[in-house]
This record gives C-alpha cells, structure tokens and sequence, in this order.
C-alpha cells in the first residue's frame, strides 16, 4: 500500500539510503490510491531528498527506439 510504501521510503531515508528512499517516494505520489495526508507527508521527504539524489536528463536525436540508458550497471 502507499502508506506502508511511505513508510519505508522514511526509514530508508533516515538510513542513510536516500536515493532508494526517493524510488519509493516516486512510487506513492504515482499511485492513485495514495490518501492525501501521505501524499503531502511524501511531498514533504521528497523536498528534503532532492538536494541528495543526483538527477539526469537523457536527449536523444533520430530513433530511440531499443536505447537503454544505465548508470553503475543500472538500467
């Protein structure tokens, strides 16, 4: 459930695991059934996350299509 999904994202955050904290966070403000009160509550740890998860932006030119982008061995 989002709720219990928000919950791990917290304590994974407060580990020490902040990028695997904020791949959760993404999966309960995706989900539809994420009640508001811990929508705003992942709203708020995503805020405080985002000065310690690295992001990139991929552009491509001509066709994409089969391209796979990985970092560390990570797709």
């Amino acid at each position: 459930t989002p709720a219990v999904e928000y919950n791990l994202a917290s304590a994974l955050y407060e580990s020490g695991e902040p990028m695997e904290a904020y791949n959760h966070l993404q999966n309960v403000l995706a989900a539809a059934d994420t009640p508001d009160n811990v929508r705003s509550l992942a709203k708020q740890l995503e805020a405080a996350l985002h000065p310690h998860v690295a992001r990139l932006t991929v552009v491509t030119s001509g066709e994409s299509d089969g391209v796979v982008v990985t970092v560390d061995g990570t797709e």
